[in-house]
């Protein structure tokens, strides 16, 4: 099983994601060969965004800005997004530590530094803005194909376009405070941390890996 976590970073492109190929050994070598099935999956992967444009308060406290259902920047997936503002990720350790975790040591972590009770079902991801990025977490997923080669799960791809946080929905001091988060051409998501693994099935028999970015 072929198995491999990449970010490509291009002039005109860039692309972040997971990609398994199910390979098996004759006289040229390894080549492609269809497997049963194959499932990649990953967990607590952390993407960071420099915003080319951001208003950001000198003054932020940690707070629970709202909640709300919606495509996850730099994860091409949607679900329930928790917006925090006020808690620096670069250098906390006891932030990188809960994040590693899982939702339930996050949520601990969160209730405990906000003074707010997040709730758990609303934390499939979660934005954190900081005084000089965006870092936006997803707990996990997994897709499964059967009869098939290869599988690939891309978690953000662009050419020099720009990406935006719908803040219509979230409370009137949280657009005050953030009035704008983007990328320029020039600003792409990078991938801080991430667990992945890839598997893949011939007949009863899976083969597989797992890689972890630290």
């Amino acid at each position: 099983m072929k198995c491999k976590l990449y970010f490509y970073d291009y002039v005109a492109y860039s692309e972040i994601g997971i990609m398994g190929e199910m390979q098996k050994k004759n006289w040229i070598g390894w080549s492609g060969t269809e497997a049963d099935e194959i499932a990649i999956g990953w967990k607590n992967v952390i993407m960071a965004l420099k915003p080319g444009k951001y208003a950001y308060p000198a003054n932020a406290t940690p707070q629970l800005l709202g909640y709300e259902y919606g495509r996850v920047p730099g994860f091409n997936i949607s679900t329930w997004i928790t917006y925090i503002m006020g808690i620096e990720y670069k250098d906390n350790t006891e932030l990188q530590n809960a994040l590693e975790s899982g939702s339930t040591a996050l949520r601990r972590y969160l209730t405990n530094m906000t003074g707010y009770s997040i709730d758990l079902d609303k934390m499939e991801s979660v934005v954190f803005f900081t005084k000089d990025k965006v870092y936006f977490y997803n707990t996990k997923g997994e897709l499964r194909e059967d009869n098939v080669e290869k599988l690939r799960k891309v978690f953000n791809s662009d050419i020099a376009f720009k990406v935006t946080i719908d803040l219509a929905d979230l409370p009137s001091n949280v657009k005050e405070a953030v009035q704008s988060v983007g990328q320029s051409s020039s600003d792409r998501f990078t991938i801080q941390k991430a667990y992945t693994y890839v598997g893949g099935r011939l007949g009863s028999t899976w083969g597989g890996a797992v890689i972890v970015k630290k």
